[in-house]
């Protein structure tokens, strides 16, 4: 027997906002993300809520990150509802309208999600479900605004010429020769990750596309001494190093510092990588003042063998 009321699901859209935003605002201590997306998020017809009688407690989103490869984020739950199962609900009935959408011939190769290491209810209950850990990766970040009270960090300082001497950053001349130096540091294996998203390599080039910045580090000589791809995430409000190879902490930091004046001439001011767990790409970042929320390892990716689709729980 169930030990929720039945529920029912329905598309949000911008109508839904303020009960989306009075959801999110219980969330990490009203720290959420989800104010910066909730007005793209409503508008492109993604997000899907659970309802209780006439009550939203609980909603998520459903989109495709490149074609066939399906993406769920955003999964949130009132936790003042005093109602089970919402989480588990949300799940279901995502998975289930995308094997409805693939038995009526629309292309699924893959359903995935990313969740933080400390989120052990996300975990447990997608475990239960089916979905199966296949990457574990670091976040890092740099923040540069007010002190927060409540944070034992102060906010990070940005890179000085000292720390980068005999070095700049310059848009590269061979996109291509900088994706080989990258992957061979150890980047994209199995993914290519920014703003709590996965994708494949290719996918993440095409999804990119313009928005995606080559860099170079070069020493007084010539020299390449380092490469960076870097994008802005517009919806989220912060940077993004998709990934950063360097010989060194000089030429690891001219690259930075050139994230740096791209993140503050966008009006940003939080930098992020996710970034392979290697002792060295770890080091490097910590060097150029990057650090994890927690611990490192926390980063994590699932994905649903498809043919759990066929095995859904119909309750």
């Amino acid at each position: 027997m169930s030990d929720h009321p039945p529920f029912t699901f329905r598309a949000l859209g911008p109508a839904d906002k303020a009960a989306m935003l009075a959801i999110s605002a219980r969330i990490w201590d009203g720290g959420d993300y989800l104010p910066s997306c909730i007005d793209a998020w409503a508008a492109d017809g993604s997000m899907y809520g659970c309802f209780a009688g006439d009550r939203l407690v609980g909603f998520g989103r459903r989109t495709f990150v490149a074609p066939g490869h399906a993406w769920l984020e955003g999964l949130r739950k009132d936790p003042d509802s005093g109602v089970k199962g919402v989480g588990r609900a949300l799940c279901i009935h995502a998975l289930r309208s995308l094997r409805d959408a693939r038995a009526a011939g629309a292309d699924l190769r893959s359903i995935r999600f990313t969740t933080y290491f400390g989120n052990a209810a996300s975990i447990s209950l997608n475990e239960k479900v089916g979905f199966r850990r296949v990457a574990v990766m670091s976040q890092k970040c740099k923040g540069y605004g007010e002190p927060d009270p409540d944070d034992d960090e102060p906010p990070s300082s940005r890179i000085t010429p000292t720390e980068m001497a005999g070095y700049a950053a310059v848009p590269a001349a061979s996109p291509d020769a900088c994706l080989a130096r990258m992957r061979s540091a150890g980047w994209f294996e199995p993914f290519a990750c920014w703003s709590w998203r996965a994708y494949a390599l290719d996918d993440a080039l095409a999804v990119l596309g313009d928005s995606g910045a080559f860099y170079e580090a070069k020493s007084a000589d010539g020299r390449i001494a380092g490469s960076m791809l870097f994008t802005l995430d517009r919806t989220k409000g912060q940077a993004s190093i998709v990934a950063l190879e360097a010989d060194d902490d000089r030429s690891a930091a001219a690259l930075v510092e050139a994230a740096e004046r791209e993140c503050f001439g966008a009006g940003y001011d939080y930098i992020e990588v996710i970034a392979p767990t290697s002792r060295p790409i770890l080091d490097r970042l910590a060097a150029c003042g990057f650090r994890s929320w927690e611990q490192e390892d926390d980063f994590l990716v699932y994905e649903l063998p498809l043919e759990r689709l066929d095995a859904l729980p119909e309750d």
